[in-house]
């Protein structure tokens, strides 16, 4: 069955968050200035798989972030989302 899931993640420089394989992410929202929530369309039959994301604020240096997937503001804060390509 597919559905609507929230994941809640620590605004941290590398998060690793248990997904149902292939989770489809629509959103990220600061839902404080150190904690970031995820919605992602998942199939509940699915086994979980992990996610490898990286969290930049604006200015702070990229390296290698992998897929640009969201930005979200905690005001005065910005933050950036990237998902490492290897999933």
């Amino acid at each position: 069955m597919k559905t609507i899931w929230k994941f809640e993640i620590p605004v941290a420089d590398e998060v690793t968050v248990s997904m149902p394989r292939y989770a489809e992410i629509l959103d990220v929202k600061a839902a404080s200035p150190s904690l970031l929530n995820i919605w992602a369309i998942v199939d509940t039959t699915s086994a979980p798989t992990p996610r490898r994301l990286s969290i930049r604020g604006t200015g702070h240096p990229l390296g290698g972030v992998g897929k640009h997937i969201a930005t979200t503001e905690a005001h005065p804060l910005v933050w950036h989302i990237f998902e490492a390509a290897n999933r």
